[in-house]
């Protein structure tokens, strides 16, 4: 339905070999693949990690940070995008 059924090829080390093996895409999405993208989305959407944090039933923030997915770049662009920089930047 979801429309990824096309099959990839991945590496699966056994027995200190690597074969690759073909496979279904849908076959290596999980449903802990969707509780980490939800958290990234919600990130992603300025929902504050408390919050994200409590969604998922996490004790402690540390553990959601884990789930969380945020390239290099993005991250950038996030920082380059606060408001502490504009304020620095109005300062001087």
């Amino acid at each position: 339905m979801a429309g990824i059924d096309e099959k990839v090829t991945i590496c699966e080390h056994r027995g200190g070999e690597v074969k690759e093996i073909r496979i279904e895409k849908y076959a290596l999405i999980s449903t802990h693949t969707a509780r980490r993208s939800f958290a990234t989305h919600l990130q992603r959407s300025k929902v504050p990690l408390s919050s994200i944090s409590m969604a998922l039933g996490h004790k402690k923030v540390t553990t959601t940070m884990r789930y969380l997915r945020l390239g290099v770049d993005e991250n950038a662009t996030i920082l380059a995008g606060s408001s502490f920089f504009k304020d620095f930047e109005e300062g001087e």
